[in-house]
């Protein structure tokens, strides 16, 4: 009893200490594997042109615009779920419980995304009418040929915008020439009606004539006997074509390839861009399709389509529409 307690004895507890470490750990070794892969994609694995500065870098030509992928709101699903049937739809898994999209919610859709593109295209215009004042090309008309390395890259819509854009600003006609084989710009504004073909242009212009100055017409090398006789046939329709009046003739290319018509009618041309879709288009098959665009016609640029930003907006400096 004459014993004085000196300290309270504290209550038990469980040391997690030994628990915090590994956890940490584990923490800090996931972050330094998923930096490693970061590296190892972005300089080994991943092969793709991704940012406008590569573009300059690595293949030497002017890059026109960087246009940046549409639909962060879901809304190029809704035109792609659109064009499908709906029993398909279901049939593949898409929730019966909702409102299945329709060929009016797919063309709104497609209204919506051709405005918002629509300042791109006048943007990629007053570049395109700069650069001919650049090198003091003054001729009419000026030929310009739209291409890229593959199907879904945005070259038709890119060629419909241009000339679209180019017959706004009043001063001349404007020309497109489809040679995706009926399949490509024309149809943006036929609508599936019959195409005015190249040479009935230099006959009659009111059945081509679908806008205010622009004028829409188009070619079928898809067939392996035009593809064969389209050179020859082309270095006799354009000196048709430039004693027109029109201002700009802009032509819906197919991809450039070692057999397609697209190298071999680039000298004709004035100016060739070449549509490139970022994070799919390889950097060597650009390197390769721009030196053999090269071999036939210097002026050579570059539209980078379905860009994204990596940094938040608040941090990214290059300029993208009204952004």
């Amino acid at each position: 009893s004459n014993i004085s307690q000196i300290q309270t004895p504290s209550p038990p507890y469980m040391d997690g200490t030994k628990n915090q470490k590994i956890v940490l750990g584990v923490a800090v070794s996931g972050l330094a594997l998923g930096l490693v892969w970061a590296a190892l994609i972005e300089f080994f694995l991943d092969r793709s042109i991704r940012r406008p500065g590569e573009v300059e870098r690595l293949l030497g030509v002017p890059l026109f615009l960087s246009i940046p992928i549409l639909g962060r709101k879901g809304k190029l699903r809704q035109l792609k779920s659109a064009s499908k049937d709906p029993v398909e739809l279901l049939e593949n898994g898409r929730n019966p419980t909702l409102p299945i999209p329709t060929q009016a919610d797919a063309e709104s859709t497609r209204t919506e995304n051709t405005m918002v593109l629509h300042s791109f295209h006048e943007t990629l215009r007053d570049r395109l009418i700069s650069y001919f004042e650049s090198v003091n090309l003054t001729h009419k008309p000026k030929l310009v040929a739209v291409t890229g390395l593959g199907h879904g890259s945005g070259v038709t819509t890119t060629a419909a915008g241009l000339a679209s854009s180019l017959s706004e600003t009043g001063e001349g006609n404007v020309l497109l020439v489809d040679m995706t084989a009926g399949q490509g710009s024309a149809q943006q504004f036929y609508r599936g009606k019959q195409v005015v073909g190249l040479e009935e242009i230099l006959s009659t212009r009111d059945q081509a004539q679908v806008q205010d100055k622009l004028f829409v017409v188009a070619e079928e090398p898809g067939q392996a006997k035009l593809s064969r006789i389209l050179p020859q046939r082309f270095t006799k329709l354009v000196p048709k074509l430039k004693a027109s009046n029109f201002d700009y003739i802009i032509f819906d290319m197919p991809p450039v390839s070692q057999i397609s018509i697209t190298p071999r009618l680039a000298g004709f041309m004035d100016m060739v861009l070449m549509v490139i879709e970022s994070e799919k288009t390889d950097r060597d098959m650009v390197q390769r399709a721009t030196a053999l665009l090269a071999q036939s016609t210097p002026h050579v640029g570059a539209v980078l389509n379905k860009s994204r930003n990596y940094v938040p907006t608040a941090l990214h400096q290059d300029y993208l529409g009204n952004s």
